[in-house]
């Protein structure tokens, strides 16, 4: 029995992430023929976002002899396509309502380009949106609406980097990956994981400088430091 039920929860696992690959084209914001999103384009986006509700709803109301396991596994499935279809539109959204001419009166000697279209890895998944960048002859350029935003170069939100690198504090990098998958239906690759720690960590001396030393309440509180300690022996016993 228990050999069954974890064959079919490892099923389920690999089921979802095929899901979240398959459905990651869809939440592509449309491109105009301008290169700028219009009025139409987001009436489509918002038009296939009140359709998947709507399609959740009748998938509840069609659920006469499913099982709850079989009913909550199909449900995730779907409320993580309901949850890249809001990020896209809230995405769509902020590209739109960004005050271009108002960051070039800011930050003067550059000139936007032409949209492109950037892949974005969330909690729910994998999604696509558009932003401009801003080319400084002088300075070099950015993505505002990125910054504006608090998004990474990496591709990844700060909640998945914070929850990806929390994990591979207590655990291995495989382990993080697996955890990741159950919960999220999908995880960064064990590389990935390494790469978002260190990226992260070069900031962590920076952080604990401006970091007030913590207040003891009693002289006999002591300070617990944890090492890491993955890393090959370089002596053996013997020596």
């Amino acid at each position: 029995m228990g050999v069954a039920v974890g064959l079919r929860f490892l099923r389920r696992v690999n089921n979802d992430e095929k899901e979240n690959e398959n459905t990651t084209a869809r939440f592509d914001p449309a491109k105009s023929s301008t290169g700028f999103p219009v009025d139409s384009e987001r009436s489509s986006l918002r038009h296939q976002l009140l359709e998947e509700f709507e399609s959740v709803v009748r998938f509840c109301e069609a659920s006469h002899d499913e099982d709850f396991d079989s009913f909550e596994s199909s449900l995730v499935t779907r409320v993580r396509c309901m949850g890249r279809l809001l990020i896209a539109y809230f995405l769509w959204n902020r590209h739109q309502c960004f005050d271009h001419k108002k960051y070039e009166y800011s930050y003067p000697g550059g000139r936007f380009k032409t949209p492109s279209s950037r892949s974005l890895k969330c909690v729910f998944g994998e999604l696509s949106y558009w932003r401009c960048y801003y080319e400084r002859v002088s300075a070099g350029g950015c993505f505002p609406l990125d910054l504006a935003l608090g998004l990474f170069a990496d591709g990844f939100t700060p909640k998945v980097i914070s929850l990806v690198t929390r994990l591979a504090t207590r655990m291995s990098y495989g382990s993080a990956h697996l955890v990741c998958k159950v919960f999220l239906g999908w995880a960064p690759a064990q590389r990935t994981i390494n790469e978002l720690v260190l990226n992260l960590g070069q900031h962590a001396s920076h952080y604990m400088d401006e970091v007030p030393p913590p207040v003891r309440s009693s002289p006999s509180e002591i300070v617990v430091v944890e090492i890491d300690g993955k890393a090959t022996p370089s002596t053996s016993g013997r020596k």
